[in-house]
Formats: C-alpha cells, sequence, structure tokens
C-alpha cells in the first residue's frame, strides 16, 4: 500500500507558484508579504531557502492575525515533507502547533495529539503532549501520563507551562498527593522562568490566574486579598494581550478574571467595614 504522504515532495519551484498564487490579506500580513519578498526569485520562479525553512517563518509571522488558508496548507504540506522524508523531530513539533494553536485557523486536536506524540519528538512536544493528556485533547484524559510528561518538560526544558500544570496536579491531588504549598511553590517558579525567558502573553495570564487562587483559600486579610487582586488585575492584562493573537477562546477567561476581581473587592470592602466599626 502506498503511503501518500511520501509520494512527492514539494520542490522549490513548487513551493514558488503556490506561494506566488497564495490569496492572503496583504495589508493585514506585512510580515508574510516581506518574508515572500525575500524567499521568492521571481527570475528563476524558485524559493531561496528550504520549504520547511520558510514554514517555520511563516508560522512566526502576523502574530495578531488568523492565519489564511493558502499560507496555511504550503505550510502543513512543507512541514510535512520534513517530517515524512527524514522523519525530522522539529517539523512533527511545528505540525502540532500548527493544529494546536488557534491563531493558524485549523484547530484539530486529534492532529496536533498525533504529532506531539510521534516517537521521535523533542522537548517543546513534551510539554504541549503532557497538556493533551492533562485536558484530554485529542486523546484521553490520564493524569499519570500528563504528569510524567510534565515532570520530564519541566526537568529537561525548564518550562513555565509544564511547571504551573504540576503545580495544577498538586493543587487538585490530580494523581499525586494534595498538596497546596507545592502547587504555590510551583507556580512561583514557573513565574519565574516565564520572566526569565520572556514566554507569551497567555502562559503569564494563566501563573497569575492560579497565584490569585492560591491566595484566595488563604484566611482573607489585606495582604491576601492585595495579592490575589494584583495577581488577577495582571492576569486580565496578560489575557487581554494575548487576544489580540485571535485566540478567541480566551474571552471567557477574561470573563471569569473579571468575576474574581469583583470577588477580591467585596472581601476588602467587608474588611475595611469591620476596621470601621466601632467597638462596643
Amino acid at each position: 500500500m502506498i503511503n501518500v504522504e511520501k509520494e512527492w515532495l514539494m520542490t522549490p519551484d513548487v513551493a514558488y507558484e503556490r506561494l506566488d498564487r497564495a490569496i492572503y490579506n496583504h495589508s493585514a500580513c506585512p510580515e508574510t508579504a516581506h518574508i515572500l519578498y525575500l524567499y521568492l526569485n521571481d527570475e528563476k520562479r524558485e524559493i531561496t531557502i528550504p520549504p520547511k525553512e520558510l514554514a517555520k517563518e511563516l508560522m512566526e509571522a502576523d502574530k495578531n492575525h488568523l492565519m489564511d488558508n493558502d499560507i496555511f496548507n504550503f505550510i502543513d504540506k512543507a512541514l510535512r515533507d520534513g517530517y515524512y522524508s527524514i522523519k525530522d523531530p522539529w517539523a512533527s513539533y511545528y505540525l502540532g502547533c500548527l493544529y494546536y494553536f488557534e491563531r493558524f485557523n485549523n484547530v484539530n486536536y486529534e492532529k496536533a495529539f498525533n504529532y506531539f506524540s510521534k516517537k521521535k519528538h523533542i522537548g517543546p512536544s513534551t510539554v504541549l503532549l503532557g497538556e493533551c493528556y492533562f485536558y484530554g485533547r485529542g486523546t484521553e484524559q490520564n493524569f499519570e501520563k500528563a504528569f510524567f510528561c510534565l515532570i520530564q518538560s519541566a526537568l529537561t526544558d525548564n518550562s513555565a507551562r509544564s511547571l504551573y500544570l504540576l503545580g495544577d496536579m498538586y493543587l487538585n491531588g490530580y494523581y499525586v498527593d494534595k498538596d497546596i504549598p507545592e502547587a504555590n511553590d510551583l507556580y512561583f517558579h514557573a513565574l519565574e522562568v516565564a520572566d526569565e525567558v520572556d514566554s507569551s502573553s497567555e502562559t503569564k495570564a494563566e501563573i497569575y490566574e492560579r497565584l490569585g487562587k492560591v491566595y484566595l483559600l488563604r484566611p482573607k486579610t489585606l495582604e491576601t486579598l492585595n495579592f490575589a487582586l494584583k495577581t488577577f488585575n495582571l492576569a486580565e492584562q496578560h489575557y487581554l494581550e494575548a487576544m489580540q493573537e485571535y485566540m478567541f477562546s480566551l474571552k471567557d477567561k477574561v470573563k471569569e478574571i473579571r468575576n474574581l476581581q469583583m470577588e477580591v473587592r467585596e472581601y476588602l470592602d467587608d474588611l475595611i467595614l469591620m476596621d470601621k466599626e466601632p467597638v462596643s
């Protein structure tokens, strides 16, 4: 039986033709237009770098715009060629991302999980594979498998994402014994890593949200409530920034954060009123 993935590889001239005819929003995608200007050779009618490398550059372009179908289809084909021709683990990672994240406009968790879980996969795939197991995205939810993927990612890649998800496991007692102080420590460690490596706005928002929720579990004092409010404010700020990258699913997150902000303010108002009540 012939594997259709191996029937043909996209050559530089075929890649040129696909991109030269690509329909995309030029005004909304200046970075994409610039990349194509740099790497499409109109005289030879071919691209000047390997298709896989061009695909990676296009994936990083115009993050505030939902990817257009012609650009997506080129990237998908170029990366599949890279994976199925030489089993390039980076190609399978990028393919997983292509189907995992909203801004590429083709979310398919089953495909993403399949690419992240390839036998030869690299570090960045491990945390996203753990996330798939944690949330049950593209596969059955499995906290044991999630835990070991996240531990591996935390130890080898020092991933902020893996650290805050491990914090969730300790906070809720998923596969491990419930341990709120350990969860708190993991969230703070995740925040340190996120700042060191300049993680995405979404990652920082997720961490700040969790820190705020942990502090709400503590006795309601001015100190704990003010810290919780500060972290919820930062979470809202970073979620709004992430929504600029067309992460529409974060709208519900912003609503939740605003409800938590109101809850904290009510607690603060009650504390202030209690302090003002005369002693009888």
